[in-house]
């Protein structure tokens, strides 16, 4: 599919791939903006490295030059590398080197690029492009709900709490945002893509633009490569409800535990009922149901973009906050979400409960839609 001949002066642009939903945008951008560059991929395992089906997929696609292997992750290192990481890059910054700090990062990828587009800010690797925006014509496609929170350009929280102060003075030295909750000066430098524009509350960007409006897109492109991924697909799924899984051991120790308590409500809720199942990519636990309901799990590969739309049920149940509400207006009204209430916290992780609230307090949820899991 890459056709050199098509390529205008041999631009150059790189895209950061940790997902299937930062992929699924980026092929949505690829077929609206991007045909005229010449693409480097660099996918990032996210969570879970055992899941190198992504890798594939961008070689699978075809339309890139160069499909690379990302292992730099500073949330996965041990407590006292991400303390030396941590010192090196205020070094870094007192000597007004932070750029060359991310340079040394991005070469290991990429010698020069004209163009780069990421999915966040919350990880090393998106963020070194993020700090090259003042350069580089730099997109930051959209991350998640986390897009839809209100950010802090100071101090929010105890100064004893060495996680959070950890996170807010890397945001503030304009490195990374890995709590997900304080502003970034980097981004100003960049254009950032959302699929609700006005529903953003932090917007401090170079401009803000409309994520999927295909108005523009190369429509038969995009739907060849989404079928090189995901393949032929029904028209439509129907079932009487749709349970939406979560990785909580992003945030908890006794995430298997609190698993099998959602596992408990579905049976007890829904009894003899169809219900779809949709892991979330990153999900790896083993689920098993009573014998009575009918199960139909729907690969975790398939974009809830994509899903959405064949979905003939209004119902769903989400085992924690999800994107995926803002992506169907009966989600967003009826859509259940668990919430866990006994539960050990990972010291070192980002405090479940005080995203759930801050996700709860700015997104239209009610508290009739909050199910409370003892």
């Amino acid at each position: 599919m890459l056709n050199k001949k098509e390529i205008k002066k041999n631009r150059r642009a790189v895209v950061v791939i940790y997902s299937n939903k930062s992929l699924y945008d980026f092929l949505w951008y690829y077929s609206t903006y991007g045909q005229e560059y010449l693409w480097t991929a660099i996918v990032q395992y996210y969570g879970v490295k055992e899941n190198q089906q992504l890798l594939g997929v961008c070689k699978r696609l075809e339309i890139f030059e160069s499909v690379l292997q990302c292992n730099d992750d500073y949330s996965s290192l041990k407590f006292y590398e991400q303390i030396c990481e941590m010192i090196k890059m205020t070094w870094y910054y007192i000597l007004g080197k932070r750029n060359q700090y991310f340079s040394k990062l991005i070469k290991k990828y990429i010698e020069d690029y004209d163009l780069s587009v990421v999915g966040c800010d919350h990880m090393l690797i998106h963020a070194a492009f993020i700090a090259m925006g003042d350069e580089k014509e730099t997109i930051i496609l959209e991350d998640g709900l986390g897009d839809y929170l209100k950010r802090y350009s100071r101090l929010n929280g105890k100064i004893t709490d060495v996680y959070n102060l950890a996170a807010f003075l890397c945001a503030k030295m304009g490195y990374f945002n890995f709590k997900m909750c304080y502003a970034l000066p980097t981004t100003k430098q960049c254009t950032k893509y959302s699929k609700n524009p006005k529903k953003m509350k932090y917007r401090d960007y170079k401009s803000i633009q409309k994520l999927q409006d295909f108005s523009n897109t190369d429509n038969t492109l995009f739907q060849r490569l989404l079928s090189k991924w995901i393949g032929k697909l029904p028209e439509r799924f129907s079932a009487e409800a749709i349970f939406f899984t979560s990785v909580l051991s992003e945030f908890m120790e006794d995430a298997d535990i609190q698993t099998q308590k959602s596992i408990e409500y579905i049976n007890s809720h829904f009894e003899g009922k169809t219900i779809f199942l949709k892991k979330h990519p990153r999900d790896t636990y083993i689920y098993k149901f009573l014998d009575s309901i009918k199960i139909i799990e729907i690969s975790s590969q398939i974009p809830a973009e994509v899903l959405v739309e064949m979905l003939d049920t209004d119902i769903a149940v989400f085992m924690n906050m999800s994107a995926v509400m803002l992506l169907k207006e009966e989600y967003q009204k009826n859509g259940l979400v668990l919430h866990f209430t006994n539960y050990k916290q990972k010291s070192d992780k980002i405090s479940y409960e005080e995203t759930f609230r801050r996700i709860k307090n700015q997104i239209e949820i009610n508290e009739k839609q909050i199910v409370e899991i003892y």
